[in-house]
């Protein structure tokens, strides 16, 4: 393993770095030892920032920049399921307000042209019109893609990877990307289901002491990982 197993590490931090220099001011690995085989990346003024590298076909690095706070690690992928999953969230309530406006700013317009219009059918109709773009851009803004890379036991939403619209190949070319690399990060290494446990243990273990994850949740999914492997057994 040499100096890679220093890389198995759970890291976080406040600051933005890229992958190579945090691995080479931490004398983790030389600049040459370091292969990126695929990244994804992420950015929103509403929502934020992330980077995710998958490097050295085994392991993969985490840049989680949203509003308030900054999260960062690296992990080795076998401790990932390689199902992941697809979310597409749409916000409804304001299509809802968009329809309801649209239906009102109609009748604004009808009056205009009726025998006796009211009063305020321009102002309304205009004002309408304005209203009912302005709920629908909300609508458009506040759809949500995003793939979820669970742990593979406790089935812990770890790697939350939003997307644009426009990104929707790159992010599904990315999660193709990662499951191949889970997989062969699995039968390469010939880890056996306890191996599995145990590093996802020590995983989350890791998480937990760095605040990306809290105690509870911590808790949480060790008592999941114990009740799906049917042991009593305190880690």
């Amino acid at each position: 393993m040499g100096k890679k197993c220093v890389i198995l590490h759970t890291d976080t931090g406040s600051n933005r770095h890229t992958l190579k220099e945090i691995l080479i001011q931490g004398r983790v690995m030389d600049e040459n030892e370091i292969k990126i085989n695929a990244s994804f990346h992420f950015q929103s003024r509403l929502k934020g920032e992330l980077l995710v590298e998958l490097f050295n076909d085994i392991y993969i690095n985490v840049i989680d920049r949203p509003l308030q706070r900054t999260r960062q690690f690296r992990l080795e992928v076998a401790t990932l399921n390689p199902e992941a999953k697809h979310h597409l969230k749409l916000p409804y309530h304001w299509l809802i307000a968009a329809l309801i406006t649209a239906a009102v700013t109609a009748f604004m317009f009808h009056s205009l042209f009726s025998a006796d219009p009211i009063q305020v059918a321009l102002p309304g109709a205009l004002g309408g019109t304005a209203i009912c773009i302005a709920f629908f851009a909300m609508f458009i803004i506040g759809i949500e893609r995003r793939w979820v890379i669970e742990t593979r036991n406790a089935l812990y939403p770890l790697i939350v990877i939003p997307y644009l619209g426009s990104q929707k190949k790159e992010a599904k070319l990315f999660i193709t990307e990662l499951q191949q690399a889970i997989e062969f990060n699995v039968q390469s290494k010939r880890y056996s289901n306890e191996d599995l446990f145990a590093g996802e243990m020590r995983m989350l273990r890791r998480l937990a002491k760095n605040k990306v994850l809290s105690e509870t949740l911590y808790e949480r999914a060790k008592a999941h990982m114990m009740r799906a492997h049917g042991s009593v057994t305190s880690a």
